[in-house]
């Protein structure tokens, strides 16, 4: 039992050796590439394809700078529409539904008088008799970014969208 164990270890350490002179004849090799190429002919790895040369650098388009905004003077035409900024300036708007409300549901949409459209996300369904045409509202944004539409006349709030 002990014979093939010694003859294995010795087998190995003769690998080692071998490879070890591999190893010297490239690390007497100066160049960077030439001495990472030996090495890769030595352990049978292929030779990777040269890096391709950067082309010149192309100039960027001039982009015209933006006016700047004070905080807090986000016009209300943006209110409500996806940005990357998570944070807006303006946090709630005041407007009027334009036409009658008799109620709503999910995916009811309601244009205002300011141009905006915004659509119901609750899934209650809610009738009115009492609510004037032209309703005014309050749309605002909560501390976890949804909006919620203040029917004021109702007092009721619905959670919305804004769609255009």
């Amino acid at each position: 039992m002990m014979r093939p164990t010694l003859l294995t270890m010795a087998l190995c350490g003769c690998g080692a050796a071998f490879g070890a002179e591999s190893a010297s004849d490239c690390a007497a090799i100066a160049d960077p590439a030439a001495r990472l190429a030996c090495y890769d002919e030595k352990h049978g790895k292929a030779t990777p394809a040269p890096a391709p040369v950067p082309a010149a650098p192309v100039a960027a388009p001039a982009v015209p700078a933006a006016a700047p905004v004070a905080p807090g003077t986000a016009p209300a035409a943006e209110f409500g529409m996806e940005r990357p900024q998570p944070v807006q300036e303006v946090k709630s708007i005041s407007a009027r539904i334009v036409g009658k409300v008799p109620g709503w549901k999910r995916g009811t949409q309601f244009k205002l008088d300011n141009g905006q459209v915004w659509r119901v996300l609750d899934d209650d369904d809610r009738t009115y008799a009492g609510i004037p045409e032209n309703p005014e509202v309050t749309i605002s944004q909560s501390m976890f970014g949804a909006y919620w539409m203040e029917i004021i006349a109702a007092r009721a709030r619905i959670k919305v969208k804004r769609v255009s």
